[in-house]
């Protein structure tokens, strides 16, 4: 089954408004968002879980896993200090997870797929899934990250 872009309006915030976002082309064909300079940010998007019925053929429940898709700057700095929260509401729950990135700075430059939480859709379902990357409560600045896309893929 693969995996599929599904989610394509994907928003970037600031939060602390002391940031710039620049919109790019990055290696791939859809436009990034490179955060230059961050205190906090979030990242958020909504996933219509009747496309992904449609998109997946299934008989029953199929559970799926959200990737985001970033890579960092050369330059890329801050990224150790503070753990990033991936979160993914369905169904009226909320699941959350923290990581820190460092490991994936260390990398720079390749695009790596960060797990960022999973959500189950039974087959004939409606609603919407919303997920999250975010790092709200730290005064500690970071920059030189670029995202890419929101990844769906069908979980093993």
């Amino acid at each position: 089954m693969g995996e599929n872009r599904i989610c394509s309006g994907v928003d970037v915030v600031d939060v602390y408004r002391k940031t710039i976002t620049e919109l790019s082309k990055k290696e791939r064909p859809q436009e990034a968002a490179e955060l230059l300079q961050v205190n906090w940010f979030q990242v958020t998007g909504r996933v219509d879980c009747s496309k992904i019925s449609n998109f997946f053929d299934f008989p029953r429940s199929k559970t799926y896993e959200i990737f985001q898709v970033v890579k960092f700057n050369i330059d890329a700095f801050g990224w150790h200090k503070v753990p990033i929260k991936f979160k993914v509401v369905s169904d009226g729950r909320c699941r959350q997870r923290a990581e820190k990135l460092e490991a994936y700075r260390r990398n720079n430059n390749q695009w790596h797929e960060i797990k960022g939480g999973e959500f189950t859709v039974v087959h004939g379902r409606k609603g919407l899934v919303d997920i999250g990357m975010f790092e709200t409560e730290s005064d500690w600045w970071k920059g030189g990250m670029v995202l890419s896309a929101v990844k769906i893929k069908a979980k093993a």
